[in-house]
């Protein structure tokens, strides 16, 4: 990494980590990463139902 990028490198890091921390609640708390990750419609145009 250059020393120019350091600013933006650090900027999409501390981004990355805050999604990372949130997609963590939302599991702990129960919700599906199939949800989370938006794959039921994914699944059901492959002929596949998740119940």
């Amino acid at each position: 990494m250059k020393y120019a990028e350091a600013e933006d490198v650090l900027a999409a890091a501390e981004k990355r980590v805050a999604i990372e921390e949130a997609k963590r609640k939302r599991l702990a708390a129960g919700e599906l990463g199939l949800d989370i990750f938006n794959m039921r419609p994914k699944l059901l145009e492959k002929g596949l139902k998740y119940v």
